[in-house]
Order: structure tokens, then sequence, then C-alpha cells
């Protein structure tokens, strides 16, 4: 049987195979079909005005605002030696992270980073080189300042060495000198830059943006921009919600007949009326008055639906992007703050563990640092715990643990 085929009837006479099913009554899967003309499109990214204008608005703004925020809020630690109670925390690291506003400066390049898709913390290193030179790790006395630029003040160089992958970058260039406290530099080497990428992109899609990440409101811009335009003109209806109608008998034929002056005294006199004695004086025979009110029902669905919508692309809970109480019966809103911990938590790791690691190698070699100089071994980033447990739970914790070591007893 080598070399011979068997033909299993799933390809015509062409050579064409088509897989799936069709109906030619109702139109599915033909040319009828509408849903088969729905095609994708390649992302079109937002620019930087168009994002500073959605920033603006207060949706788009806490999507930005409240992972950056949440994310530091609680800080982080340096440890050495041990797992969990047996590990030492480093001396000195957390007057060290004060006096340099570390996580000021994070919570600053993550916000950046979440707008425009990317962001930069400049290091200012006293070590003897020039800005556009490699840090001599040997040689570092202190770290004197740190400066965050977003992406549209700061670009990464390309030459041979990055030409197939933009994010890879040796060197950076200041774009916007005026706005850093040392205009004079031009060209700085990455060791001397702490590097926050937006949203994940794929190689070709991140090439397209200069090598950095996308924006956290490009996702989210369809939704929120139907949400919007929604709400908008549900309360263009409500301000025409009751339409008032004059009905006049022969008004066609008075208008034909060039009796338009007729008509406008005839409802200037009726406006008079209201005003004097707040009514309407009407020819009961001839004319007739009555509102006319819209039927706004199933508005509200609509609009709802369209807000689940962005919570979904938001991936941020409704009770802590729109400041809600907890829905449904014995509902506490435990799960979507644990889960929403969580989510930062991921966050913190993808995005601040690597450029800290860096920051935090600098800082304790320099001569003036924490540690004067010495590396400690194996030490590592420990973010706190951004989920507090409240009293009740920590009263339940206490009572398990005391029930583990009475058995033990």
């Amino acid at each position: 049987m080598e070399g011979e085929s068997v033909d299993l009837g799933h390809v015509d006479a062409g050579g064409f195979r088509a897989d799936g099913l069709q109906n030619v009554f109702t139109g599915f899967g033909t040319s009828r079909d509408k849903s088969t003309h729905t095609k994708t499109q390649p992302i079109v990214f937002l620019t930087q005005e168009e994002l500073e204008g959605l920033y603006g608005m207060w949706i788009p703004q806490r999507i930005v605002d409240i992972v950056a925020e949440q994310s530091t809020r609680k800080g982080f630690k340096i440890l050495f030696g041990g797992e969990g109670a047996a590990a030492e925390e480093v001396n000195g690291i957390e007057q060290a992270i004060e006096d340099l506003y570390i996580l000021e400066n994070l919570l600053l390049a993550s916000k950046n980073a979440r707008l425009y898709g990317g962001a930069c913390i400049l290091l200012y290193i006293d070590d003897g080189r020039r800005a556009d030179q490699p840090v001599d790790m040997r040689n570092i006395r202190s770290i004197e300042g740190m400066e965050v630029l977003d992406r549209w003040q700061i670009a990464p160089v390309i030459n041979e060495e990055n030409l197939y992958d933009y994010s890879k970058a040796t060197y950076y260039q200041i774009i916007s000198g005026d706005l850093i406290a040392q205009p004079q530099l031009t060209y700085i080497h990455k060791d001397r830059i702490l590097r926050f990428d937006g949203e994940w992109l794929p190689y070709r899609i991140r090439q397209r943006n200069y090598g950095w990440g996308m924006s956290s409101l490009q996702s989210v811009y369809d939704s929120f921009r139907h949400y919007w335009t929604g709400l908008n003109a549900a309360a263009t209806v409500l301000v025409e919600f009751d339409v008032f109608v004059h009905k006049l008998q022969g008004l066609a034929n008075m208008l034909a007949a060039g009796k338009e002056k007729d008509v406008q005294n005839r409802l200037i006199l009726n406006d008079l009326s209201k005003s004097v004695y707040r009514g309407y004086a009407v020819d009961k025979e001839r004319e007739e008055l009555e509102y006319i009110s819209r039927n706004l029902g199933g508005v509200g669905d609509i609009l709802e639906k369209l807000r689940v919508d962005i919570i979904g692309a938001s991936k941020i809970p409704h009770t802590i992007l729109f400041g809600e109480s907890p829905s449904g019966l014995g509902a506490t809103g435990r799960s979507e703050e644990r889960d929403f911990a969580k989510m930062l938590g991921d966050y913190q790791t993808a995005h601040y563990k690597r450029p800290l690691q860096k920051l935090m190698r600098y800082l304790m070699l320099s001569k003036e640092g924490p540690t004067k100089g010495k590396l400690p071994e194996s030490w590592r980033i420990s973010f706190n715990d951004l989920f507090e447990l409240n009293e009740r739970e920590k009263a339940d914790v206490r009572a398990r643990v005391a029930a583990v070591d009475g058995r033990y007893i």
C-alpha cells in the first residue's frame, strides 16, 4: 500500500475541502448568512491625544488608576535566608525606599504604562561613568534620584542589535529633554533604565507599536464607547420624555393659505395664558392638547448589559470599578476582593518584580546603601499581602490553628 492514497470523500474534484454546516433555505452558512461577513480587523492603536482624552473621563481614569494604586499600596520587603518565619529582612531597606520615593515612582510608572502602553524610570546612578555607558557594578557610590518618563518622552534607539525586537534596545533616547532633571542627557544605556510595558502584545504587533506594550484602555475602548453613547442617548431621551402636542383643526389648510401669522399668534396667546393662570385656554371644538410619553422599557436592561461588557473588558470587579455594594443573597463582596487581590498579585509579579530586582541590586551594591555595598546571599523581593482578613476571618484562623495545636499537644 506504500505510495497509494485512499479517497475519504472530503475533497471535491477541484481539490477543495469544505467543512461546516449549511442550510440553503434559511441561508445559514451560505453567502446570504449575514454573520459570515463578520471579519476581524487589525489593531488600530489609540493616539496619545485620544488616550489623554479618555483619561479625562472617570471610568477610563479609574481603570488606569485603581490597579496601579492598589498594587503599590502595601509595598514590598527584601528578604534573605530561609522561608517563612525563618526569613530575615534586610536592615535599613525601608528607609532607603522612603528616601528615594520608590513606591511613589513605581505608582507613577505603573499609571503611565497602563495609560500609554509603556513607561520608564530613569535612574541617576553615581558610578563614575556617563549615562550612555553600562553601570559599573563594582563602583556604585549611590543612587541620587529617579524620574518617571512615559513612552512618548523616551524611545528605544533602533540599530542592528535590536532591529528585530525594539523592546530589547541597548540605548534609549530622551525625546522631551526639557521635562527631565538633567536635560543634557541624550543617549541612556539600558542599565540605567527601569522599563515598564503595558499589556502584553504578540511580537509582530509589538513591533508596529515601536516595541512597547498596549494601553489598558485599548481593549476597553469599544465597550466604553458603546456604554457612554447609550448613557448619553438615554439622558437625551429623558430630557424629551414628555412631548407636548397642540392639535389645531385645519392647521394644514391654514399654512397652505399663507396664514402662518395667525397660527403663530394663536400659539403665543396659548403660551401667555399658561403664564397667567398656569393653564391653557383652547377651543373645545376645534383644538386639543395632550402629552405623549415615550416608552423607555428595556433601556435599563440594555445599559446594564453594556456596563457588564466594560467590567469584563477591564478585568476589575463591579464592586471596585463602580464602587457598588455586593449584589445577591448573602453577598459580602469578599470573593470579589479576594479575586481582585489575586489579580493584583499576578500584576505585581509580571510588571514590578524584574525592575525592582534590578533597582534593589543597585541599591544594595551602592557604597552608601543600606548594606554598604554587600549583596546578601539568596535575597528576594516579597510583596506584602494585598488581601486583608477582617476580624471575623482572623478569629476563625486563630481557632483553626488552636484546634490543630491542641491535637498535636
